[in-house]
């Protein structure tokens, strides 16, 4: 899928989620579809191919607030590589890895590493989001 098809894609995705029970949450609230979520967090694609994270407010505090803001490009192209399992047409919207971009912090891994080298699956990398790579 390129770029230009995003929104396409997008557009079909959340009309085919109107009326489902849930649905109106991504179309209404947030406009895009969901890629991934967790407790207190979701990212979203938007038709105009940006991602929307909603983060909880207070998650320690036990609010139900919510906040949505914009992803960097590094989170966004984060969100879109967790998103492949589910939705894999998505691959080729990431950014070409370059071996000059590898992430010193996870070294390429896109994991948690632990100062001893102790790697956490399943924790990302803050610095890179998950790519093992730089975007920027």
């Amino acid at each position: 899928m390129s770029p230009e098809q995003v929104d396409g894609y997008v557009r079909a995705k959340l009309e085919s989620l109107r009326g489902l029970a849930g649905g109106t949450h991504e179309v209404d609230r947030v406009g895009g579809i969901l890629l991934y979520g967790t407790i207190g967090f979701a990212a979203y694609l938007r038709p105009d191919g940006s991602v929307i994270f909603e983060e909880a407010v207070d998650w320690a505090g036990g609010s139900n607030e919510y906040q949505l803001r914009t992803a960097t490009a590094q989170e966004a192209a984060g969100a879109i590589h967790a998103a492949i399992v589910r939705l894999p047409e998505l691959t080729s919207l990431l950014p070409v890895r370059r071996p000059e971009n590898e992430c010193t912090v996870c070294r390429g891994t896109g994991g948690f590493i632990r100062a001893d080298g102790l790697r956490f699956d399943g924790i990302w990398c803050e610095r890179c989001s998950s790519l093992g790579y730089l975007i920027t």
